[in-house]
């Protein structure tokens, strides 16, 4: 199976909100942004499958502003947001949780996953998609450190994905390449596309499927 997915952490407090207090909701008072742009953009030209987005604060609003009409947004918790293409694909499963903390230097809170099981509806193939937000500081892993981030990580997948699956894990990990999150994860699983933002800390890992395209 190839895939085509775009991960984007669309930094809602600067790009929807203005940097007005989260409970306002500022971005509601709007029609959309340069990141509703894009975004609509990318869902018509880009023939994504599946769109990871982090700091995403209202996949609803995001979706109808975005012209997201094609897609099935799940909207997860602490800005985790994921879409995927309805006609070319349904739905077996979905969840999320927990991998990693801030440290108490830079805290936000804890960190996690949102996961989904879908299934091709053309060939049948599965897809296992995970998108994640890493913890801070960048490169340390969070308060439990970077190996154990990794690891949370990998047992998230290997208890929630199924034999046969194609792996997708995706999103801004708040590390780099030279970080250990990233080179443990690079034991287990391939790096499909690297960012440039921020020194590198935006990936799709797989399992070798063929991955193409990344916002």
């Amino acid at each position: 199976v190839q895939l085509k997915v775009m991960s984007y952490n669309l930094e809602w407090w600067n790009v929807f909100d203005k940097v007005h207090a989260p409970d306002l909701s500022f971005y509601r008072t709007t029609a959309g942004n340069l990141a509703t742009q894009l975004v609509a953009r990318a869902a018509v030209q880009g023939a994504y499958d599946i769109m990871a987005f982090q700091e995403c604060a209202d996949g609803g609003w995001l979706a109808a502003h975005a012209n997201l009409g094609a897609f099935t947004m799940l909207s997860g918790d602490d800005g985790r947001c994921m879409a995927f293409r309805k006609q070319a694909w349904s739905l077996l499963s979905a969840g999320q949780g927990n991998v990693a903390e801030d440290t108490l230097g830079m805290y936000y809170g804890k960190r996690g996953v949102q996961w989904a099981r879908l299934r091709s509806v053309q060939t049948g193939a599965t897809v296992f998609v995970m998108n994640h937000h890493g913890p801070l500081p960048q490169n340390s892993g969070g308060a439990c450190g970077p190996a154990a981030t990794a690891f949370n990580l990998l047992q998230m997948i290997a208890v929630n994905g199924r034999s046969g699956d194609a792996v997708i894990l995706a999103g801004d990990f708040n590390a780099n390449a030279a970080g250990l999150t990233i080179k443990t994860l690079d034991t287990k699983l391939t790096r499909a596309i690297v960012g440039t933002a921020d020194g590198g800390i935006d990936f799709v890992f797989s399992n070798n499927v063929p991955v193409i395209n990344k916002v």
